[in-house]
């Protein structure tokens, strides 16, 4: 998420830097080691409604690990003047969504050098999106299951469930005082000249850039405990608090 600091304020930044994720493999590996990489819809805080819903039945049923990242501005991510699930700027939108795909793509390059196989994406609503959002990115074939969600998420801001919670006006008011937005919007519309697949795709190539350290933290904790009655209430704890905190959970 360093490549958007120009975007986040320090306090912020505090928190997001740093990306958690839980890995639930089973017990005993099949034929092969496959890895589902699942992304967090929108009010998903922490691990235990994907563990629970997705990793568990996956790793029961199919024998498939199931690696949960964790959302920028969610859980333990998630600023201490922040509000819930409210974003304060709708740019956090953009360092969200950005952040993920370079996370996501850090995430194969690690699970591909260790040996897993074979890898895909999921994700339900905004998770989905992001999932696509991550893929995309991604250089070679790879497995998509996108829930619940849609080519753009533009509408559920402009005219659907979301658009209530933006003030448009404001928005709106700024946009028409100072020209400085309207100069950066501007910006964005143009074509860079370069293929965006291209230029991830090289980027995917460099190692340097989408390396994990050898020393991946990972610790068991009550976050761990069946059934994520311990995390349900850090849940309520963090959201009703604002705080954040706690450790890297991980389930056998």
């Amino acid at each position: 998420i360093l490549s958007f600091s120009h975007r986040v304020d320090s306090v912020s930044l505090q928190c997001l830097c740093c990306f958690r994720f839980q890995f639930i493999v089973p017990k005993k590996w099949q034929k092969n080691r496959p890895v589902c990489i699942h992304l967090a819809g929108t009010g998903d805080h922490f691990f235990w409604r994907r563990r629970t819903l997705m990793a568990r039945p996956m790793v029961k049923e199919a024998g498939m690990a199931s690696l949960l990242l964790e959302s920028p501005y969610y859980g333990y991510r998630k600023p201490k003047d922040q509000l819930r699930s409210c974003l304060k700027n709708v740019s956090d939108l953009l360092v969200m969504g950005g952040a993920l795909i370079l996370e996501s793509t850090v995430l194969l390059r690690w699970l591909e050098r260790e040996g897993y196989w074979p890898l895909g994406m999921t994700g339900i609503s905004m998770g989905g999106y992001m999932a696509s959002l991550a893929v995309t990115n991604w250089p070679k074939p790879i497995p998509l299951i996108p829930c619940l969600s849609w080519s753009t998420a533009s509408s559920v801001f402009t005219t659907g469930v979301l658009s209530k919670a933006v003030n448009w006006k404001e928005l709106e008011k700024q946009y028409a005082i100072n020209s400085v937005y309207e100069e950066e919007i501007i910006k964005l519309l143009e074509y860079c000249g370069v293929d965006s697949f291209k230029m991830a795709s090289e980027f995917a190539k460099n190692d340097d850039s989408l390396s994990l350290s050898g020393d991946v933290r990972v610790s068991v904790g009550q976050s761990a405990r069946a059934g994520g009655e311990a995390e349900a209430e850090l849940v309520d704890q963090v959201l009703s608090s604002g705080t954040s905190g706690g450790g890297l959970g991980y389930l056998p």
